[in-house]
C-alpha cells in the first residue's frame, strides 16, 4: 500500500488530509500475518507462479484457505488454484454481491 500511496492519491483525487485519513483507517484494519505461519505453502506457491516476488502472496492465500488476490499482474492469472481479480473484475464482483 505504501509503495503505491502517491499513485492512489493522484488517481483518487483526494486531498492530502483525506488520503492520509483513509490510509490510517485502512492500516487499522489490516492484520499482518508473520511469514512463519504461511511459510509451509511457499514451495506450492513457487510451483504456481513464475515471479518469485509474488510467491508470498500465493502462499498467504493458500494459508488463508484460498482467499482471492487483487492484482493487475497478468501472471497471477496463469495459475488456476487461487482466484485473482483485476480491478475491473473486482468492481463488478462487489457490485453484484450487494
Amino acid at each position: 500500500m505504501e509503495e503505491h500511496k502517491r499513485e492512489i492519491k493522484e488517481l483518487s483525487r483526494l486531498s492530502k488530509e483525506e488520503s492520509d485519513r483513509l490510509f490510517k483507517e485502512l492500516k487499522s484494519k489490516i492484520e499482518i500475518i508473520p511469514k512463519e505461519k504461511f511459510g509451509i505453502f511457499l514451495s506450492k506457491a513457487n510451483e504456481l507462479i513464475s515471479d518469485p516476488n509474488d510467491t508470498e502472496y500465493i502462499a498467504l492465500s493458500l494459508y488463508m484457505k484460498d482467499i482471492p488476490i487483487w492484482s493487475e499482474d497478468k501472471h497471477f492469472k496463469q495459475q488456476l488454484l487461487i482466484r485473482v481479480f483485476a480491478t475491473d473484475e473486482l468492481i463488478k464482483y462487489l457490485k453484484l454481491s450487494k
